[in-house]
């Protein structure tokens, strides 16, 4: 029987095996006790070196990072930090992460973190100060692992004995964010388990992005969705159903008729892999829906999409304007997120806006989304297509005014915010292309509707060509008086 076993395995599987095991052995088994400090008196030379901060000195500073006296580590540390980190820098500032004194130690780690250093070794002695005696590094530790990814792989083993011992509790949720983003194996599955009652969803968020999914998770999973009390619970557990492909069953729940369901599934259908095209009108309709609930989650799933199409995009852009602030947020953060990957052009952005405008002029979300974004480039004139930003932004400015002067049409307190503020930039285009009346119309509006920063407006070079007109200094003066 061992032989059977261990054939096949020495042929395929040996090596990363070994090599996995080696690091996790020398993470942990092996605590790489720092090199023995040095009694040596710090001389006025030695501190003349040090105030250089030159690499001239650089044997100094490495004989100097060991010396006994911890105020002078501690300044050393902050020299080597502001040199070239070379390999020998670093390997010297590891060796302080064991340091005896602990400030010593988190400066050493500090410094590496902060000169980008990514070495084995360096991520190796992450996993060993994962153990450090003090809580605080030790939670540092798995925090600055988080920001190394799959790179930090090899720290797993390490940050599920760190998660399953209670004296860690603290900083329970940062090591959950960590395995998330480092990516936990199908090891992680118990621990992560035995964790959801503490630690609920997000337990639960961290368990979804084992690869592949247990499939003894999925029943347990599925109840936790139909059955559990705190809603964040249940979708924590659906968006997990998502990630290991359980298509049926997110799919039926966004399109169940209990609203609490349907938000369930929609944050479900946002983990699926590989979604269906019926996924896309979903979320569009959501977006719509006259549940703000259903529509906060319906654009957290949106934000899920890689490429979303373009009757999903009208939806978001809608959503510029919700009453929902968290809403409306989601959708701003959707949207520079497209344009920052280049995933969407604002040109093809005010397409879709534009075609939305036919359909319903009125739309304050879309106007919203217009100004938004063409304002930047309405500013920039050396932008080659200047002339049509500047007509759109005015042309959305119009219709706000349009709409909001209607009494029929309420504004929350966050959608004055943001029409006084675009408001008030389209003043100040308009005043630069020479529009007067139109700048002072715009000026006018911002401030009814909630635009307060006078002294600003008043300094503002913009306004330069109409400062000085009386009806201007009238129209600051009136609302001025008004706060």
């Amino acid at each position: 029987m061992f032989r059977q076993v261990w054939k096949p395995l020495s042929k395929t599987a040996w090596k990363p095996l070994f090599t996995g095991f080696l690091l996790m052995f020398a993470a942990t088994a092996w605590p790489q006790a720092p090199l023995p400090l040095l009694k040596e008196e710090v001389t006025s030379e030695t501190e003349e070196q040090l105030t250089e901060e030159s690499e001239e000195f650089l044997d100094t500073y490495l004989r100097l990072l060991r010396n006994e006296n911890e105020e002078t580590r501690l300044k050393v540390i902050e020299v080597l930090g502001s040199l070239e980190m070379t390999d020998e820098i670093a390997a010297a500032l590891i060796d302080r992460m064991a340091d005896p004194r602990r400030d010593v130690r988190e400066q050493a780690v500090g410094t590496l973190y902060m000169r980008d250093v990514d070495s084995p070794a360096f991520i190796a002695a992450l996993g060993r100060q994962m153990s450090d005696p003090e809580v605080e590094l030790r939670s540092n530790a798995v925090s600055i692992a988080n920001t190394y990814g799959e790179k930090a792989k090899s720290l797993v083993p390490i940050m599920l004995k760190v998660l399953a011992d209670e004296r860690n509790d603290s900083f329970v949720t940062e090591n959950l964010d960590a395995l998330s983003e480092i990516g936990p194996g199908p090891e992680a599955a118990p621990i992560l388990k035995a964790k959801y009652e503490q630690c609920g969803a997000d337990a639960l968020y961290t368990l979804a992005r084992i690869k592949p999914l247990p499939q003894d998770l999925i029943p347990w999973l599925r109840e936790i969705m139909n059955g559990d009390e705190e809603i964040e619970r249940r979708a924590a557990a659906a968006w997990a159903l998502g990630r290991c492909g359980d298509q049926a069953t997110v799919l039926a729940a966004a399109k169940s008729k209990d609203e609490t369901l349907r938000m369930i599934g929609l944050e479900g259908i946002s983990g699926l892999p590989k979604p269906p095209a019926e996924v896309y009108a979903l979320i569009a309709a959501a977006l719509q829906d006259p549940s703000s609930r259903i529509r906060e989650y319906a654009v957290q799933a949106a934000s899920y999409v890689e490429e979303p199409p373009q009757e999903l995009l009208a939806g978001m852009f809608r959503a510029y304007g919700d009453i929902n602030t968290d809403v409306r947020e989601w959708a701003v953060t959707v949207f520079d997120r497209l344009i920052e990957e280049k995933k969407l052009t604002r040109k093809t952005a005010w397409a879709i806006i534009d075609k939305g405008l036919l359909e319903k002029p009125n739309d304050v979300g879309l106007l919203l989304a217009m100004a938004s974004i063409v304002g930047s480039l309405a500013y920039d004139e050396s932008y080659e297509e200047h002339a049509k930003a500047v007509a759109l932004y005015n042309e959305a400015c119009k219709g706000l005014i349009r709409v909001v002067l209607k009494p029929e049409v309420p504004l929350t307190g966050n959608q004055k915010r943001e029409l006084s503020t675009l408001l008030y930039d389209a003043a100040c285009i308009a005043c630069r292309a020479e529009k007067h009346d139109l700048a002072m119309k715009y000026l006018q509006v911002a401030l009814e509707h909630g635009w307060t920063d006078i002294e600003h407006a008043r300094d503002d070079y913009d306004f330069e060509p109409i400062s000085e007109t009386e009806a201007f200094k009238q129209l600051l003066l009136k609302y001025e008086k008004r706060q």
